[in-house]
């Protein structure tokens, strides 16, 4: 009874609790912030519901940004039995620390009284001592800074190894020689093919975490360390990792640990329970990271159940004898404390959405924002206009950048609360960055009506708009105010110092203003600004003193090495720079710049040989370095590579074509057109292009009064050494330039255009080392010289095909390269004739290729492209969407609810600003902005498939439009990309970007593409070749009509109707959708007047499946057509129709032909089946018919049946089957006759009397 009277109670609690707190969620549903508080107010004072109400208030307080909402955790603190999971959710907002950075008094006081008390666990107290740690540092306290710092117990010891190559994250399931050699002279290959080792960095970092760009140098990169722990005994250890990256951890080369997602965490968020063996253990972090990861660190603790460092162990950098693991063991993984926490109070108040929003924070600090996400979305089922949940959405989009999710979360919180804080300064920047600053000042009017005018954020705006409007005499007075209210503020400071710089009569009072704040403060930027200062004044002594302060605290910090460094060369003092260089290599040996740097230095001291070795190295490590190159040859006494690439007779060349008189066959002709490349040893290239050409009218001119040359903003460095025009006198004009886009002025018919430039190619990645290019020497237009060169290392192994090309190369050695040189004068001119191939399979063309196999490509473009291809939290949510409600679909026909789904909710877009050339975007991104390019959309696809069980690859395809023979080597000389779709053992291959397209159906200009299939793992066995794409559409892309016509005195009434299948109906549907109706009846009767030559009446039509994806589309109409019947003595005659055509009388006009036919490009029907009837009036009978027509050919099959029908009816009856491919041009005879005769065929008329 005792029990049941208890538990009674216990209901009664949390009823009475449920009901005040949710209480307070309906008020903020409303968006009634004043009645909230009042319930908080009342709930605070109730014990079962006070704990709930004090973390909403501080929520509330965040959102309305109330002053020192630390005061209401302080009050919380005491009723929370476990208080770690409430502190590690709100860890950075203003309800605790507030950030990394100097605390106030009051904020550093309940820091250490809270954090650091015995009822928060090890790992809060860590967190913390870090977070206090920060205080000192930004206080200019360094030595308490470290201090606090060690007893945060990480591990500081590190041999570290890479980088290796980690291209979109595809590096971190690559199994790379450290994981099993930790010896000490264990060589490894770098990811710019480098040779490297273990190195022992002379200086970490003084923080507990270990910055990996201290270390290794690379924008993303797989790197190692390990560290070599002794422990005194056996014992039961738990492993806490954090990190910004992908991580893995081994302990004795068994991996306990593993996260491939680039999260950004805090310390101790992966743990994993352990044995440590007795003596030596190895411990081996994997750390990953891309583009995505600003600041790649990690952070290891070994600790006890409590998360305290455990004593007694000792760790070494330098390699020891350990014992490995005998088996791989499965080590439990603890899950984090307050993700675990907030999830069981969830289970136990599933309508308490304060636990969702804590949980939800949780996931925020360690970036994992699809969880976050996906628990806000379940609380907004409960409450949907709740501005709590509302706001953390924002600040969750914003974290991934997701600008489309952000705008709309956004406005769709404004409709519930307009009056929030937040508005009032978003919508204040996003005037003051329009420029529009009257409007900027309304809003700033509401933040001070929100805030008070002395709160730091209302002051900073209104310094910003007074100076942007230049009110400098009110800027000073608000200034002078913020300066005594918020004396450590660095925005202030820096106008101060801009202030008293402009208007202090003393030379000293902007340094010593900057002084005063440095000397309680520390700043990179203020420093800087007071270095920049120093050098003003002329106090290099004082500049010396602040940079080797700075560097004797962050020796091992890039930024205060190359501060240093920096002023030391300037000033002439190259042994104390070469000094700090050395010191700086001990830290990260594999570093191009310092390497670079350091060979500086020695060329300044006269240590030539020393400079050229060192340069050497840079080169070895980062063979991008160009200007580094450059300076070597200089070194070395050798000429400039560009030398070698200089036409020395351009001019004499140029003078000599003007003077020859002009030929009116041509618009244009290549007075030379010449391509050179120096590739080198440790990759990366160089492209010296130059060419002259010469206007033979005003089409020429119009051809080349402007042109851009092609190259990849990414990757490559565009400089334009000449562009000009040269005039028939000789007189030289220079091009107006803009990035790669000239203009050539006044160029006139018999002058000559004349431009050279370089492209240094950077390279990256698997295919760092190779090379590939296609040169055509000639055109359709003359050309009278031509040539390529490429200097190669004397060993350099390349594959080389040609086409009309019968002369070897030229060869010849320059320094350390060899040349290979293939130039030609007067080339033959290419004959341009219709439908033809492109003239990279025409043309004397030239294809250089290092790389060995497609499978190289196809491995490449996978590891590029699959780690990104995740499932976010949206494309979850669209997955449930597409198969809401349907069980049981075959595979067939989840494929196409897929394909449905990404043709009706996302457009096709391709940006140079948003897209790159292969890497796709997220899938999350693509779904969140509606938008993709074709490898956007395929990437899309391939992952929702993937999670369908639907077996699926990427092709990437260079279009029959671009050459079905025109990639001849392994390149990535691809323009799309689709998806191949294995379903019962049948294959799709399926174009993403086409919003008409009925799924299943391959388009022509797809059909024979040459393409490769990418693999989606290493042991998929697809990509080792490249393909023609087959035809594999669920059926032949047709035709069929129906044609009725009644013959009524001189009047034709007559119906029609045109069902397109596949292919064509796509064509159909782009040329009708979006129509108007008046525009839709202009076309249909515009159609019908082509056939007959005049002006028909159209009665009716109808159009079916023009909004959808079916496999067809069809066509009727009704109408009525005059005066067609045609007198023939005592007879009357009608010519049949048949609407679509066979072949038209001007196609293909040449007599005769050298190049093969695109037959596809003039025909993408497959199959036409027409059927016209005739209808005579009564007492009027069909005289003679015409003979039935067959025909039979490799490329076509057709058949024209006139049959008798009962009364006075005929019939025709047209069947033709095409094969579309290309055909050679020795049928072309042949091919010519058969469309004369089918032309003649269908040249018919009926008589009838």
């Amino acid at each position: 009874m005792k029990k049941l009277i208890l538990f009674s109670l216990l209901l009664l609690s949390l009823n009475i609790q449920a009901s005040i707190i949710d209480d307070i969620y309906k008020a903020l549903e409303t968006g009634d912030r004043k009645q909230a508080r009042t319930l908080i107010d009342q709930a605070i004072l109730k014990p079962e519901s006070k704990v709930d109400a004090q973390f909403i208030l501080m929520l509330l307080n965040i959102i309305d940004n109330k002053k020192d909402i630390y005061k209401v955790m302080e009050k919380a603190y005491p009723s929370l039995s476990d208080p770690s999971p409430y502190l590690y959710s709100l860890w950075f907002t203003d309800a605790l620390t507030g950030g990394y950075g100097k605390k106030e008094t009051g904020r550093l006081e309940t820091i250490k009284k809270m954090l650091l008390g015995p009822k928060a666990s090890g790992s809060i107290q860590a967190a913390a001592k870090y977070v206090i740690g920060a205080h000192y540092l930004f206080s200019n306290n360094f030595e308490e800074a470290q201090k606090v710092w060690s007893e945060v117990g990480s591990i500081k010891e590190w041999q570290m190894t890479g980088p290796f190559d980690n291209t979109s994250g595809s590096g971190f399931n690559k199994k790379y020689p450290p994981i099993d050699q930790p010896q000490p002279d264990a060589s490894f290959i770098s990811a710019t093919n480098s040779k490297i080792g273990w190195f022992r960095s002379a200086a970490f970092q003084k923080d507990p975490w270990t910055a990996i760009g201290n270390h290794v140098v690379a924008g993303q990169a797989i790197v190692y360390a390990q560290t070599f722990l002794n422990s005194p005994m056996d014992m039961d250890v738990t492993l806490s990792l954090g990190g910004s990256g992908s991580l893995k951890l081994w302990i004795n080369d068994n991996m306990v640990i593993e996260n491939e997602d680039e999260f950004v965490t805090e310390l101790d968020i992966y743990n994993s329970k352990v044995k440590l063996k007795k003596g030596n253990n190895r411990i081996l972090i994997q750390l990953g990271y891309t583009q995505n990861t600003a600041y790649p660190n990690y952070i290891l603790r070994v600790v006890d159940s409590k998360y305290q460092p455990i004593k007694g162990l000792t760790y070494s950098s330098i390699y020891k004898p350990y014992p490995k693991a005998k088996e791989e063991v499965t080590n439990p993984k603890i899950e984090h404390f307050a993700e675990s926490f907030f999830k069981k109070k969830i289970a136990e108040q599933p309508n308490n959405i304060i636990n969702y929003i804590l949980l939800s924070k949780a996931y925020f600090r360690r970036s994992d924002v699809n969880k976050a996400i996906d628990v806000l979305n379940k609380a907004l089922k409960i409450y949907p206009n709740n501005i709590l949940t509302n706001y953390e959405l924002i600040l969750n989009y914003n974290k991934i950048d997701n600008r489309t999710e952000l705008l709309k979360q956004i406005e769709r919180l404004r409709k519930i609360d307009p009056n929030l804080y937040f508005f009032a300064v978003y919508d204040y920047n996003i005037s003051y960055n329009k420029g529009n600053y009257v409007e900027a000042e309304e809003h700033l009017n509401k933040i001070k009506e929100l805030s008070g005018a002395f709160n730091e954020d209302y002051i900073q705006c209104q310094m910003k708009v007074l100076a942007a409007k230049k009110d400098y005499q009110k800027l000073i007075s608000v200034l002078r105010d913020a300066l005594n209210s918020y004396p450590e503020n660095q925005y202030f400071t820096t106008v101060g110092y801009y202030l008293i710089k402009e208007q202090s009569k003393s030379t000293d009072d902007a340094a010593k203003f900057l002084e005063a704040y440095l000397a309680k403060n520390f700043n990179y930027e203020i420093l800087e600004l007071l270095v920049k200062e120093y050098e003003n004044l002329g106090k290099k002594s004082k500049i010396e003193q602040l940079l080797i302060k700075q560097y004797q605290f962050f020796p091992e910090e890039t930024k205060s090495t190359n501060n240093l460094t920096s002023f030391y060369y300037k000033n002439e003092k190259f042994k104390k720079g070469l000094e700090i260089v050395e010191k700086a290599l001990l830290n990260i040996p594999y570093s191009p710049s310092y390497w670079h740097d350091k060979a500086f230095f020695q060329e300044a001291l006269g240590m030539k040989a020393e400079a050229i070795a060192d340069l050497e190295k840079a080169i070895n490590y980062n063979p991008n370095l160009f200007e580094a190159r450059e300076k070597l040859r200089e070194y070395q006494g050798k000429k400039p590579l560009v030398s070698y690439f200089k036409i020395e007779d351009a001019y004499k060349d140029i003078e000599k074509a003007l003077a020859d008189p002009l030929k009116s066959d041509d618009n244009y002709e290549y007075i030379f057109y010449n391509q050179s490349f120096v590739v080198f040893p440790e990759g990366a290239s160089v492209e010296y292009s130059s060419s002259s050409i010469r206007m033979l009218n005003n089409s020429g001119i119009e051809k080349w009064k402007e042109t851009s040359i092609p190259y990849n903003r990414s990757t490559d460095n565009l400089i334009i050494e000449k562009a000009e025009v040269v005039k028939k006198n000789g007189e030289k004009v220079t091009a107006e330039q803009n990035y790669n886009d000239l203009v050539f002025p006044s160029l006139e018919v018999g002058d000559a255009i004349y431009y050279e430039y370089r492209i240094e190619r950077y390279t990256y990645g698997k295919l760092r080392k190779e090379f590939w290019n296609d040169f055509v020497f000639n055109d359709y237009v003359p050309t009278r010289k031509s040539m390529f060169k490429i200097f190669t290392p004397q060993d350099y192994k390349f594959e080389i095909k040609t086409n009309l090309i019968d002369t070897k190369p030229k060869t010849y050695s320059v320094d350390d390269y060899k040349c290979y040189e293939w130039s030609f004068a007067d080339p033959k001119k290419c004959i341009s004739e219709s439908y033809m191939p492109t003239l990279s399979e025409v043309g004397m063309t030239l294809s250089i290729s290092t790389v060995k196999d497609w499978k190289t490509i196809s491995h490449w473009y996978s590891d590029l492209v699959m780690p990104i291809a995740k499932e976010d939290y949206n494309v979850n949510e669209i997955y449930n969407k597409i198969f809401e409600n349907k069980i049981e679909l075959s595979n067939f026909e989840k494929a196409k609810a897929i394909y449905e789904f990404i043709c009706t909710n996302i457009r096709y877009s391709s940006v140079d600003f948003r897209q790159s050339s292969f890497v796709p975007l997220k899938p999350m991104v693509t779904v969140s902005t509606q938008l993709g390019d074709c490898k956007d959309l395929s990437t899309l696809f391939f992952t929702l498939a993937r999670k369908a069980g639907i077996k699926t690859n990427l092709v990437l395809v260079n279009t029959r439009d671009k050459g079905e023979e025109a990639i001849k080597l392994p390149s990535i000389n691809f323009n799309h990309c689709i998806v191949k779709i294995d379903i019962d053992g049948k294959t799709l291959f399926q174009e993403l970007t086409d919003n008409y397209l009925p799924f299943g159906y391959v388009p022509t200009k797809l059909q024979n593409s040459q393409a490769l299939i990418i693999p989606n793992s290493e042991t998929d066995t697809v990509g080792n070749s490249l393909i023609h794409i087959p035809n594999t559409s669920i059926d032949k892309s047709k035709y069929k009509r129906e044609i009725n016509v009644k013959i009524e005195d001189d009047q034709l009434k007559a119906t029609t109707k045109l069902t397109a299948f596949g292919n064509l109906a796509e064509s159909y549907r782009y040329d009708y959708s979006g129509l108007t109706n008046d525009e839709i009846k202009e076309k249909i009767v515009k159609r019908i007047s082509n056939e007959y030559s005049g002006a028909p009446k159209l009665n009716s039509y109808n159009i079916e499946n023009l909004d959808n994806r079916n496999e067809t589309v069809t066509i009727s109409s009704d109408y009525t057509i005059e005066n067609k019947i045609i007198e023939l003595g005592g007879l009357k005659a009608i010519k049949p129709v048949f609407f679509e055509d066979i072949f038209t009388t001007n196609a293909f006009l040449e007599e005769k032909r050298t190049q093969p036919i695109l037959y596809w490009k003039y025909e993408d029907c497959d199959y036409y089946e027409t059927e016209v009837t005739l209808e005579l009036p009564n007492g009027l009978n069909f005289m003679d018919l015409p003979a039935n027509f067959k025909l039979d050919k490799s490329y076509i099959k057709y058949s024209l049946e006139i049959v008798k029908l009962a009364g006075n009816k005929v019939k025709l009856i047209r069947k033709v089957s095409v094969n579309n491919a290309t055909l050679p041009a020795s049928i072309y005879t042949d091919f010519k006759q058969t469309m004369k005769v089918i032309l003649k065929a269908e040249d018919i008329y009926l008589a009838f009397k």
